[in-house]
């Protein structure tokens, strides 16, 4: 015998489910805060505006990786040239206490800056190839992506 609140979680779940999948099919973004190098667009809370300041943070990240340093390597090198951590940078922006160490970065933000990236690159290429299948008249569902 299945319990009446079991089956209320389940069937909650799957409406969650649906409702994230008809989100990302619609091409709005699953996260609700935007990663380290976008803020919120103030006019539209579900578009994202590239953070020019952080963006410079992330593309140096990307660059040390592409040129063949480790999370830990770049991890030494960010502080060294007195570069805010994600934690503090977000302090900052927002007015909050600031942390003890501003420059102490951790191999884990290194790798969390890289693989958010990955994350949204494989969501937009979902996007583009869900858009493409669904096709009507000549014109995708999606127009453009701006990630």
């Amino acid at each position: 015998m299945i319990l009446p609140c079991s089956r209320y979680a389940k069937d909650t779940s799957k409406k969650i489910r649906a409702v994230v999948k008809m989100r990302g099919e619609a091409g709005e973004h699953l996260a609700s805060n935007p990663p380290y190098g976008y803020v919120k667009d103030l006019e539209n809370k579900k578009h994202w505006i590239v953070d020019e300041e952080a963006a410079k943070v992330v593309r140096r990240i990307f660059d040390h990786c592409i040129a063949g340093k480790g999370p830990m390597q770049i991890a030494k090198i960010l502080p060294a040239d007195k570069v805010l951590t994600v934690t503090a940078y977000n302090a900052r922006q927002k007015g909050w206490v600031l942390p003890e160490n501003l420059y102490r970065w951790s191999q884990k933000s290194i790798v969390g800056v890289l693989e958010r990236r990955y994350r949204l690159y494989r969501q937009f290429q979902d996007l583009y190839q869900i858009s493409e299948i669904q096709k009507t008249d000549g014109k995708s569902k999606r127009e453009s992506a701006d990630i």
